[in-house]
Formats: structure tokens, C-alpha cells, sequence
């Protein structure tokens, strides 16, 4: 089941707030993959959660740590 549009182009999904100084752009997902493009200001700490679907991370820019399972790493 799909739930997004086929296309999807940034300067028409609004930025939404993800929490305290964190902010995201929800551009679709599906019961497999979700693609979320998230910005965090410096020291924001994101809610420690799960998917059932797959979920990759790519930082564009400055540095991030994240935890997978009992595993925590910082991302460039």
C-alpha cells in the first residue's frame, strides 16, 4: 500500500516540527521504506523510536549520533 504521491518535489512539502529544534519534511512511505529529509538545530535531541520499515540515513551536512539497538555511532 502506497502512501505517498509517485512524485515528490521538495519546495512543495512543508516543513513540520519533529520536536524541540527539529524539524521534518515527510516526502512518502510505504509498508517497506519511508523517505524523510530531517534538519536538527545544534544539541537537539530526536525521541528514541522504532519502524517496521527499512530507514536509511545520510547526513548532508555537520555530524549526528545514532543508536541503533545497544550500538551508538556518530554519523558525517
Amino acid at each position: 500500500m502506497i502512501h505517498s504521491e509517485v512524485y515528490q518535489f521538495a519546495q512543495d512539502i512543508a516543513w513540520k516540527n519533529a520536536g524541540e529544534g527539529i524539524q521534518r519534511q515527510m516526502f512518502g512511505h510505504d509498508d517497506k521504506v519511508m523517505l524523510v529529509k530531517v534538519k536538527f538545530e545544534a544539541g537537539s535531541i530526536g525521541t528514541l523510536h522504532e519502524h517496521y520499515h527499512s530507514q536509511t540515513t545520510y547526513v548532508a551536512s555537520g555530524s549526528f549520533e545514532i543508536t541503533i539497538g545497544d550500538e551508538r555511532k556518530i554519523i558525517r
